[in-house]
């Protein structure tokens, strides 16, 4: 019983900082003090909950130096000029009637290299919808386009943290988890092309207002050096090099270019590495505004405490009572399916993709194991259900910044269409990944 009154304490916390606007970090800090004191009221001593606490964080900062490099580099490449370039000519080269279609293949191609949706959805993503609005394309069907394309580089980019997450609480290869991914986005990426190229013609690009590029032209130097910081992020991990390098050499590339190309001073790009690009003056505004290690605090501290919830979870037996519900909804259905829902309760509770997945890991894992599947399969079905469960419920985090970016309401959800096309055709073709187990 004392178990349900945390939870409902818990959920209670996260709505109220969703409603009043305070850091989802303080919900989850009250979650944990209740867990804590359930493990008190259970006789635990206070030392074997302090220990617990500090293994489980010890867990999360695994993956939080990718993280705080990640930070750096999209503050280095949005300094540089390397995302107004991509953008810059991604959108001068796109032919007119087959607008909604472009705009999803050049959110696909940044955010792979990017790895970051909010990172897609306010730069690229708010010149497309304003190019498409000027233009007279539907902007639901627009930015249901470019976020289709954005989440597919925030799930499977090499230097998306959310992959990198998922590689670390399971503790399995990133790299070969990526393969996974891309394996299994393939018909979605076909799906999706598919039904945007037919869109386009029903909705072509009909004299649009590029002043905005201009604008962009007048902002930074162009040139395709530029490019350079990208290709370092793309081709690096290809070669097996380690993540945490290659990023840290496309930052470096990035801001030797800030330097060289864009005319910024070495103050100017360390104080981008830590707070972030916030120039003044640009007649963009502050559409290339954000990145830097600051930018991952928020991150930081939630994987932090989250991280700890799984140890006091186990050293209080509430797990076990989790798991074994969890093992009976597997015993009559798919493990997929059924992971899939647990992801929607998850996200719908938690409003958040990185406690949706750190969650689900805890709850799912032993079942998994216990049945002989591998930890690979863990980190798979849990990318293709709560890491694009978390952007399709509204209140989710994951897609109300965006949504609100993009100036679209939750319509654009269902023609989000990469989200769904996902987990349907993983359904159908997880026996081709992992023949024993589905």
């Amino acid at each position: 019983m004392d178990f349900i009154v945390g939870v409902v304490i818990f959920l209670a916390a996260v709505v109220a900082c969703l409603v009043t606007g305070h850091a989802m970090a303080w919900g989850l800090l009250a979650g944990y003090l209740c867990f804590v004191i359930i493990a008190l009221r259970r006789k635990i001593p206070a030392g074997k909950v302090f220990n617990a606490t500090v293994s489980g964080m010890k867990d999360s900062l695994i993956v939080m130096r990718v993280m705080l490099l990640i930070g750096i580099l999209t503050g280095m490449w949005r300094m540089s000029g390397t995302i107004a370039f991509s953008t810059y000519y991604g959108i001068k080269l796109i032919p007119a009637k087959f607008f909604v279609l472009a705009a999803f293949l050049i959110s696909a191609v940044i955010s792979y290299a990017i790895g970051s949706c909010w990172g897609v959805a306010s730069t690229v993503g708010v010149i497309l919808i304003s190019v498409g609005r000027s233009g007279g394309v539907n902007p639901i069907l627009a930015a249901g386009a470019i976020m289709s394309g954005a989440y597919f580089g925030d799930r499977c980019s090499p230097v998306a943290s959310i992959a990198n997450l998922v590689a670390a609480i399971t503790r399995t290869d990133l790299f070969g988890n990526v393969r996974r991914m891309l394996k299994t986005s393939i018909l979605p990426l076909i799906i999706c092309s598919i039904f945007y190229g037919t869109a386009s013609f029903f909705y072509p690009l009909k004299s649009p207002d590029l002043q905005f590029l201009e604008f962009m032209r007048d902002d930074f130097n162009m040139t395709a050096w530029l490019l350079l910081p990208v290709f370092i992020t793309l081709v690096l991990p290809m070669m097996r090099v380690d993540v945490k390098l290659a990023i840290l050499l496309s930052a470096l590339c990035a801001g030797i270019e800030a330097a060289v190309i864009q005319g910024y001073s070495i103050g100017e790009i360390l104080r981008c590495a830590v707070f972030g690009f916030h120039p003044e003056g640009l007649k963009t505004g502050t559409i290339f505004d954000g990145g830097g290690l600051i930018s991952m605090i928020d991150v930081f501290i939630i994987m932090l405490v989250s991280g700890s919830f799984a140890k006091i979870f186990e050293l209080t037996g509430c797990l076990d009572q989790v798991q074994n519900a969890v093992s009976g909804a597997y015993r009559r259905i798919d493990k997929f399916t059924a992971t899939f829902a647990f992801s929607v309760v998850l996200v719908a509770a938690f409003c958040s993709q990185t406690i949706a997945a750190i969650m689900l890991k805890t709850i799912i894992e032993k079942p998994y194991l216990d049945d002989g599947c591998s930890k690979e399969e863990i980190a798979l079905d849990i990318e293709n259900s709560a890491i694009v469960v978390s952007s399709m419920i509204p209140w989710s985090l994951s897609v109300a910044g965006p949504m609100r970016i993009l100036q679209v309401d939750a319509r654009m959800i269902p023609l989000t269409l990469f989200l769904f096309a996902v987990p349907v055709c993983y359904r159908f073709t997880k026996k081709q990944i992992f023949p024993n187990h589905q």
